[in-house]
């Protein structure tokens, strides 16, 4: 059963920053969780909104709601503090750049990398010029990308992301585009979900699951991996349970 951190570390630290990465990676995490997006000047960084205000002081510095990452440079991005809104203590961190995060991750682990925006092109660039393209996973709900992807990147591991009732037509879609492993909201994951999903060959992932008796209940049903914002924690019931 992997663990995978979900934005990181992202109960304890503020979500997809390095503090948070580097949070899950000393928990032991499998896999670490982030999102991808695109600036203004066409630099890839972490974050999971499209709108910079709820996980940064993006309305004091540029004096306005609603700014879209998109519509700002790396420049003004490192002006904005990552870290305030969760707490005090991370007064001051930086909304990393997706390389530096590679960077970090990469070094004693493996990233998950969900595409929120940025094209498939952009993508390929930087993780070829890392030399990671078959070191880590890309997944997105946007099946179209991860095809347009494999285009660039041949031997890139890649995750469909799912979030509606299973149904053997979109797992028919995903064995056309050879992609090994899916990743479903746990709520869709009945048994009979479970069973299709097994039996069709694709190894499985839930998202996102912090609670004990659901995990519990995934190990039952002998999934793959459980996306989780308490890596820390998960990784200490499986070990008590005997699972890892």
């Amino acid at each position: 059963m992997k663990v995978i951190a979900h934005r990181g570390d992202s109960s304890h630290f503020p979500e997809n920053t390095l503090a948070a990465f580097e949070s899950a990676l000393k928990k032991g995490s499998d896999l670490v969780e982030l999102d991808s997006h695109d600036t203004k000047d066409g630099v890839l960084v972490v974050l999971h909104d499209s709108k910079l205000d709820r996980t940064t002081n993006s309305e004091s510095v540029f004096g306005k709601t609603d700014v879209l990452v998109s519509k700002v440079t790396l420049d003004q991005i490192r002006l904005l503090d990552a870290g305030s809104w969760k707490s005090d203590q991370f007064k001051g961190e930086p909304l990393p750049t997706l390389e530096a995060s590679l960077k970090v991750i990469q070094a004693s682990s493996t990233t998950l990398l969900e595409r929120k925006a940025g094209t498939a092109l952009s993508h390929a660039k930087l993780i070829k010029k890392l030399g990671y393209t078959d070191k880590l996973v890309v997944q997105s709900f946007d099946w179209d990308f991860l095809a347009a992807l494999k285009v660039w990147l041949p031997g890139v591991q890649m995750a469909a992301l799912g979030g509606e009732d299973v149904t053997r037509s979109q797992l028919e879609d995903l064995k056309l585009l050879d992609i090994p492993t899916v990743a479903w909201n746990h709520e869709k994951l009945t048994s009979e979900a479970v069973a299709m999903i097994h039996e069709n060959g694709f190894k499985l992932w839930a998202w996102t699951v912090d609670e004990p008796a659901e995990w519990q209940r995934l190990v039952d049903l002998k999934l793959d991996g459980i996306i989780t914002n308490r890596p820390g924690e998960l990784s200490a019931w499986l070990k008590e349970h005997g699972i890892r």
